[in-house]
């Protein structure tokens, strides 16, 4: 693990990293928005 951060800390462009983590945060959310979303849908709307 620390040799994991040491690379991105070394090796990496900061602002990139930074970026990338942004988008790994939204995709998270949405996913777990959308999974909210079809657990509360019920019937036929569930499967289309």
């Amino acid at each position: 693990m620390i040799e994991a951060i040491t690379c991105l800390a070394a090796t990496h462009d900061p602002w990139l990293v930074l970026l990338a983590g942004l988008m790994c945060g939204a995709g998270a959310l949405s996913v777990m928005q959308l999974f909210r979303r079809a657990a509360a849908d019920r019937g036929l709307a569930a499967f289309g």
